[in-house]
């Protein structure tokens, strides 16, 4: 086995001179890195958060109208035009619900996974899985 030389202190000295100078750029990208990262996050919670709000919202709006239009209303015509449209808010609804559930099921476990993974990547770099703890 041939070992490698090992590095002078002048060498060393020069490394972290250079890193010192070079901060400015490397740090910009490391930073830049780290917005996009959150941003996607931050992206993908605010899109779940619509679905499940807009859900609750269109629910509850579609459920009282539809029970408005039957007790209050002595018109046909108008019980007809608001109970189809608490009907339609309820349909609207649940097809947000689904999205939201397919969201939650599918893919946020692949997204955070992917992130725990990218930080796992750059925090544990040359560290084999074993040898993390």
């Amino acid at each position: 086995m041939t070992q490698k030389p090992k590095r002078s202190s002048l060498s060393w000295a020069l490394i972290l001179l250079l890193a010192i100078i070079t901060v400015p750029f490397w740090g910009a990208l490391a930073v830049a890195a780290l917005g996009i990262l959150v941003a996607i996050v931050g992206a993908a919670i605010g899109v779940a958060a619509a679905l499940f709000f807009g859900c609750i919202g269109l629910l509850m709006g579609g459920i009282i109208s539809l029970g408005v239009a039957i007790t209050q209303f002595p018109a046909i015509p108008t019980v007809c035009l608001v109970a189809g449209v608490g009907l339609l808010m309820i349909c609207i609804g649940l097809l947000l619900l689904l999205g939201f559930l397919w969201l939650a099921v599918k893919v946020f476990p692949i997204c955070f996974r992917w992130v725990i993974d990218f930080i796992q990547r750059v925090l544990h770099r040359g560290i084999s899985g074993g040898e993390r703890e």
